[in-house]
């Protein structure tokens, strides 16, 4: 699919325009009203995040049930000392100078895949490129990871992610993130097979690190932190590229494909997406 690279180790093809400063000049905003989208926010884990009057009107909002408490924080590998620094540096060993560009910003997130399973994701943003990258917190080693040109995107929606109307599914009650990066919509048989990973587009959310008291304003864990990074860097990409459609920024609810899984139900209150300690097993 245009736009992407999907890779187990660090590898793409062709041509990324030189960088230069993000801008928010060839962005679009779109609430489905006349408010002004906002947001201010005092940290940021990218060097390209804007604290504009054009930003989103409020951050992706959290579960007002989800606790993490410091014991439950203890057993997930990412939270010890300086593994986040060094599962960063691994993955910089992934990133191509001519194609990816500096690396601007990165972030340990949730993303949500088609089958409504939560993975634990190291994300970078490069000046040319967003990776989405699969890290074995316990073995140090970079897995699958998926490369996005920056230039692709076209679509940014922020909000709160829901259930279809019919969907027996418990309400989520948190906000999340989706990038699109194609206007063609998956075939039946791509959105029914779990192992296909290129929809065209990405759903992602915050950290369970962000729900610890201790971490609540840690910028890397959050979602909206990122989709300032992402709008900032895409509208000034698709300036760069000479693309003169405006990168579209929505305010919507988010709505996730799923109607009765229990097995997405069982793995996700369990954090099987996670690297974590489980009663003396690391998995």
């Amino acid at each position: 699919m245009d736009g992407v690279v999907v890779a187990d180790r660090g590898s793409g093809k062709g041509a990324v325009p030189a960088d230069s400063q993000p801008s928010f000049d060839e962005v679009e905003f779109r609430d489905g009203s006349t408010t002004n989208l906002r947001r201010d926010r005092p940290f940021s884990a990218s060097a390209i995040s804007r604290r504009s009057a054009r930003s989103t009107q409020s951050r992706a909002s959290l579960s007002p049930t989800l606790v993490t408490s410091d014991h439950a924080a203890r057993t997930i590998f990412a939270y010890r000392s300086g593994i986040i620094e060094t599962a960063v540096d691994s993955c910089k060993t992934s990133v191509l100078t001519d194609l990816d560009g500096e690396v601007k910003g990165f972030w340990l997130l949730t993303e949500i895949d088609h089958w409504d399973l939560e993975k634990e994701k190291l994300v970078l943003l490069t000046a040319n490129t967003l990776l989405i990258i699969k890290y074995d917190f316990i073995a140090l080693s970079v897995g699958k990871f998926k490369r996005i040109f920056l230039s692709s995107i076209d679509r940014v929606q922020i909000g709160d992610l829901i259930y279809p109307r019919y969907s027996i599914m418990p309400s989520r009650q948190h906000g999340g993130l989706r990038i699109h990066w194609t206007k063609d919509e998956p075939t039946f048989a791509q959105k029914w097979n779990p192992f296909y990973d290129d929809l065209g587009y990405t759903t992602m959310t915050h950290h369970l690190l962000i729900y610890n008291e201790k971490e609540k304003e840690t910028s890397i864990y959050d979602v909206s932190d990122l989709a300032d990074s992402v709008i900032g860097a895409v509208g000034d990409a698709r300036k760069r590229g000479g693309i003169s459609d405006a990168l579209r920024v929505e305010e919507v609810a988010i709505e996730i494909e799923s109607y009765a899984s229990f097995s997405s139900l069982v793995f996700n209150q369990s954090h099987l997406g996670f690297n974590m300690e489980r009663g003396g097993i690391s998995f």
